[in-house]
């Protein structure tokens, strides 16, 4: 049965934007990157779209859509404390009730004991109620998931995953690229809402062995390939071995896919990146 909040939406609005930003940047080094240097922003920023529909170009529905990005950073080049978030909802003006409503995040601790060690901490979480698409949210999600879950389809209305990873740099000879070896563990929940065939199960995790490189030497573009293996009980969930590589050091956090897929579509994904 198809919930009831699965509608059509027509809709022109008029949004107005704000931006408050009070930040400095201090440059690190083997934080987001292998061994590569990167800026973190250092102090608060939150952005605030507000939108009113108008009876413009046949628009049938009537709403007030409101979204927050707000972000939070502390630190210096040994450890760093920083947190974003991302929400949004939908007012029914006609129905006076409250739709759509979307949060994600990740908190996260950098801490560096030795020049070429990295203890890294994060909390991804996400969230949805009464959304207006077809909604889920599962672990084999490749930004807000987690690894030895790629063919696990239980899903919920609700995510929360756990990270621990321990990175060392290991030393080389060579002058292609520089190379190093993580140790991590994972642990996420599903909790089940309004969402078709959504399920509260148990804490499931995953742990594993990864092994990196920066090729150039010193590049902000980190390639890794992770060996996880789930355990939790999950019987879709397998021994996996993961070939990713990307440059983590532009942005603190990025929306997890399935997120983005149910968010509104007339919207900026950042209020400081928009346009």
């Amino acid at each position: 049965r198809v919930p009831p909040n699965y509608q059509d939406l027509d809709v022109t609005r008029i949004n107005l934007l704000v931006g408050v930003r009070r930040v400095r940047f201090v440059r690190v080094e083997g934080f987001d990157a292998l061994s590569g240097v990167q800026d973190l922003r250092v102090g608060v920023q939150s952005g605030f779209l507000i939108g009113r529909s108008v009876p413009l170009l046949g628009a049938r529905d009537h709403d007030m859509f409101m979204l927050g990005d707000f972000y939070a950073g502390y630190g210096n080049d040994r450890q760093f404390l920083g947190v974003q978030t991302l929400s949004e909802a939908r007012r029914d003006r006609d129905a006076r009730t409250w739709d759509g409503v979307l949060t994600s995040g990740r908190i996260a601790w950098y801490f560096r004991p030795a020049a070429k060690q990295l203890t890294l901490t994060e909390v991804l979480w996400s969230t949805g109620t009464l959304v207006k698409v077809p909604y889920q949210l599962t672990f084999d999600d490749p930004d807000g998931g987690m690894r030895g879950y790629r063919n696990s389809r239980t899903p919920g209305a609700h995510r929360l995953v756990v990270r621990v990873e321990e990175r060392i740099r290991i030393p080389s000879r060579y002058t292609v690229a520089d190379f190093g070896a993580a140790l991590f563990v994972e642990a996420g929940k599903l909790w089940a809402d309004k969402v078709p065939f959504a399920v509260s199960n148990p804490v499931r995790g995953s742990v594993g062995l990864s092994i990196l490189a920066a090729v150039p030497p010193r590049s902000r573009r980190l390639w890794r390939v992770d060996f996880a293996m789930p355990v939790g009980g999950d019987p879709n969930a397998k021994f996996e071995v993961r070939f990713t590589n990307a440059d983590r050091t532009r942005t603190f956090w990025q929306d997890p896919v399935d997120m983005r897929r149910a968010r509104e579509r007339a919207v900026p994904t950042g209020i400081f990146t928009w346009p």
